[in-house]
């Protein structure tokens, strides 16, 4: 979802980080410690999305179009670069 186009991404962002939220809303309901990036009290939903993308994202599909030479890396690269942007402005 990281390198679709805008309107695409953005939906799928809220999807994902609302999924991280019902998790951490559930570990404090059973009084357990909330993962990280699960506690919509105090987690900025752009930045744990930006972290996200670098952390993880951004390694898996550099090592995917490594091994997979036909993947178009520009274009990804393309889709990521502006999906990145648009969070660093909302999280700013």
């Amino acid at each position: 979802w990281t390198c679709r186009p805008q309107q695409s991404f953005m939906r799928w962002g809220e999807k994902f980080i609302e999924q991280f939220f019902s998790q951490g809303d559930l570990e404090k309901q059973i009084g357990i410690t909330v993962s990280p990036f699960c506690d919509r009290d105090i987690v900025s939903p752009a930045k744990c999305q930006i972290s996200f993308l670098l952390v993880v994202v951004h390694p898996f599909v550099s090592a995917y179009c490594a091994l997979f030479e036909h993947v178009k890396k520009d274009l990804i690269d393309e889709g990521f670069d502006i999906n990145r942007a648009q969070l660093a402005t909302i999280a700013r």
